[in-house]
């Protein structure tokens, strides 16, 4: 653990960023995730059949955005796409939250884009700054406490569901502006990526 502590002092400022965007990130997702489905059939009236067709856009969305954003990813940094998935989730949540249908579906294929940009940019991002030798001791820090605060964030959205099923779902929001603004700032693409 100490070693892993220890290893954001050799490597380039924009991986300790990086990491507290990614806990963002998580968080933001944590606190809704176990209670899309529960919103989405319970408030938003969305049947059972539908649910199963809205996942099934969800992950064809996912599939086909894959390679264009690779190929983005590549083409135009690491940073934009990054940015880019952040910024499509808030309309992609406001399209959930007050959703009929047809909001939602286009809320999912929003939802599929960012998470594929998101995640392929932040890894491509982080092999970038990190060197190889610490690579393990970054990632593994990274899933240790990420998997915690997942845990702390699930459990915080059922409180806040409790409260009022909208409000896990806005705060969720909150935290993707920090998180935006955080890249837009802090993150610095190297100029000669890590082999």
């Amino acid at each position: 653990f100490k070693e892993s502590v220890r290893v954001f002092q050799v490597v380039p400022r924009s991986v300790l960023f990086l990491f507290i965007i990614q806990l963002l990130g998580t968080i933001s997702f944590a606190v809704i995730m176990p209670f899309i489905v529960v919103y989405a059939i319970g408030v938003l009236k969305i049947t059972e059949v539908e649910w199963s067709l809205l996942l099934i856009f969800l992950f064809v969305a996912m599939i086909v955005s894959a390679l264009p954003a690779g190929k983005l990813i590549d083409k135009v940094g690491r940073k934009f796409p990054l940015m880019l998935s952040y910024a499509i989730v808030l309309p992609s949540i406001l399209l959930f939250l007050f959703g009929d249908f047809l909001k939602v579906l286009i809320s999912m294929i929003l939802f599929g884009l960012s998470q594929v940009l998101g995640m392929s940019s932040h890894e491509s991002l982080q092999a970038d700054l990190v060197p190889r030798e610490q690579r393990g001791k970054v990632m593994g820090f990274t899933g240790f406490v990420i998997n915690i605060f997942m845990a702390l964030a699930s459990i915080a959205g059922g409180i806040l569901y409790s409260i009022s099923p909208q409000l896990v779902f806005l705060i969720s929001m909150l935290f993707m502006i920090p998180t935006f603004l955080m890249v837009l700032i802090l993150v610095k693409e190297p100029e000669k990526r890590q082999e």
